[in-house]
């Protein structure tokens, strides 16, 4: 099995290092450094950066407002993300059994990318508590 990176995931971990270098947050970094507690705000303010990249969800089909990337694009981007310390990103998740899920999905993933953080994860962190 060959382990090495093609020539385009290269330039993808370029891209994702780039990005990353460019666009963290330098209050985030200063609040991680000093090991202050982070805030709800400082999770979705990283949150709405790789939303308005396109990456906030890189699991998910395109055409449900996913990446499309592949699984070695997307442990590139875990191990960049890792790599350079960014708080994690919150997963985004959309599911329903209704008739009509697939429509509803589609209609409502921009909305379902960028407000996950805001419903699910209190609610997450209520019930874990």
């Amino acid at each position: 099995m060959d382990m090495e990176f093609s020539p385009e995931d290269l330039a993808f971990q370029k891209e994702v290092r780039d990005f990353i270098a460019e666009n963290y947050p330098a209050e985030l970094r200063g609040k991680q450094d000093e090991g202050d507690e982070l805030t709800k705000e400082d999770f979705l303010a990283w949150h709405k950066i790789l939303y308005k990249k396109g990456w906030v969800a890189p699991a998910w089909p395109v055409e449900y407002g996913g990446t499309g990337w592949t699984p070695t694009q997307r442990f590139i981007f875990s191990e960049e993300t890792a790599r350079a310390d960014c708080i994690e990103r919150i997963p985004a998740r959309a599911a329903s059994n209704a008739p009509s899920a697939k429509s509803t999905t589609t209609r409502m993933t921009p909305v379902l990318t960028l407000i996950n953080f805001e419903i699910i994860h209190p609610f997450m962190q209520a019930t874990v508590n």
